[in-house]
């Protein structure tokens, strides 16, 4: 049996579930000819649903089968999944593909800084002051563990020069399940770029 996704108007997410009042559209693999769907989680009360189904078209030899094969009207693209849903692609109002840009900490003092409370990705480390033998310890653990020094989830240390002649940066690209924290000494300026 094929999967088959609600797409959420709203976000364009497509997920495999829904909890929530509202309309959604189906989004079925090529060539299904029927659709189930199911309440899992019912106690009380009303449910009212209304379905409504595309004509669905006859293409003969493009796709797998005889010719004449039915293909549904409703089709997504997908870019990827960020772990738990599928993610369509952005696209502007010309349909280019649209980028979605990194986010950004400055750091300029000796503390203790949660980054990013969950899990993503610290994609580089912008060093813009030298503070002689000053660190910057990175580590992978939530928010709520990102107080004084984490004694688990490091990841490394970046030692700063007593003097930098120009900003430099580090590229990390390095996923943190739980999420970013870093650590610093001394009154450095860095940013730290994550995702």
């Amino acid at each position: 049996m094929d999967r088959h996704f609600f797409k959420i108007p709203a976000s364009q997410q497509s997920v495999a579930t829904v909890a929530a009042n509202g309309a959604y559209a189906m989004v079925c693999a090529t060539g299904a000819s029927h659709v189930r769907v199911r309440a899992s989680a019912f106690t009380s009360g009303t449910i009212t649903v209304a379905l409504r189904a595309g004509q669905a078209r006859e293409v003969p030899s493009l796709y797998a089968g005889s010719a004449g094969s039915a293909v549904p009207p409703v089709s997504a693209l997908v870019g990827g999944s960020d772990g738990a849903n599928l993610r369509t692609f952005a696209t502007d109002t010309s349909g280019r593909l649209g980028l979605v840009g990194s986010s950004g900490t400055n750091i300029t003092t000796a503390t203790t800084t949660a980054v990013k409370a969950t899990a993503g990705i610290l994609r580089r480390v912008v060093v813009g002051t030298g503070v002689a033998s000053a660190t910057e310890k990175l580590v992978n653990v939530a928010s709520a563990s990102c107080t004084g020094t984490p004694g688990s989830g490091a990841m490394g240390v970046i030692t700063l020069p007593s003097t930098l002649t120009n900003p430099f940066s580090i590229e990390l690209n390095q996923t943190c399940s739980a999420g970013i924290c870093v650590v610093t000494t001394g009154a450095t300026n860095v940013i730290m770029i994550f995702d």
